[in-house]
């Protein structure tokens, strides 16, 4: 029974929108044959001003009507822009947290809570190569990891429009993390860090 209602569903459907179309057909024809008549019956000079004046309507109209489209892509590629520019930041971050050498086990859990997020936002917004970057770098010891996050920066400039040329990977990645190293390094004088941990979110 619910297979023959959609189907007389959309006949009837059809059906309306051939009738909608054929009314709109037929009245637009009448308006056009009205106005031929009229224009038929004015003087050289009249109908001239006439079609000049209805010509730069038209024109107008298209103008305006072509800006206002533009207008909208404009508006929605800052909208996509400014969503890729936030996912990235969100990933740039926990990625930065997450890459310190002997990070506390605390500092582990906050960014775990975080990455469920970061998953959500780059797969709607991310590129393919961030995307990659940062599934991959969560089996992966820390210069593995560091390797395929300086790679992701280097990506993200590229997907947000960002002049690269002449900037290494490595470049990037010392910018961001060399005071996080040294901050870190400082607060905890003499200690010693496994240099080959694991990049891991699993809960224990």
């Amino acid at each position: 029974m619910k297979t023959i209602g959609t189907v007389l569903g959309n006949i009837f459907g059809a059906v309306l929108a051939l009738a909608l179309t054929a009314a709109i057909g037929f009245y637009g024809y009448l308006a056009a044959k009205r106005f031929v008549a009229l224009f038929a019956r004015l003087e050289f000079q009249v109908a001239m001003v006439t079609a000049i004046i209805t010509v730069a309507v038209l024109l107008a109209s298209l103008v305006i009507s072509a800006s206002i489209r533009h207008a909208g892509v404009e508006n929605r590629e800052a909208q996509r822009h400014a969503d890729k520019a936030e996912a990235y930041k969100l990933f740039i971050g926990l990625w930065e947290e997450m890459l310190r050498p002997g990070q506390r086990v605390e500092a582990v859990v906050q960014a775990s809570r975080q990455m469920q997020d970061v998953n959500h936002l780059l797969l709607l917004h991310g590129c393919t190569a961030v995307l990659k970057a940062h599934a991959a770098m969560q089996s992966l010891n820390l210069p593995e990891a560091r390797a395929q996050f300086a790679n992701a920066l280097l990506a993200i400039r590229k997907d947000l429009g960002q002049e690269s040329r002449g900037l290494e990977a490595q470049e990037l990645l010392q910018l961001l993390l060399s005071e996080s190293d040294n901050s870190h390094g400082a607060s905890r004088p003499g200690s010693q860090h496994d240099t080959q941990p694991r990049v891991s979110l699993a809960p224990n």
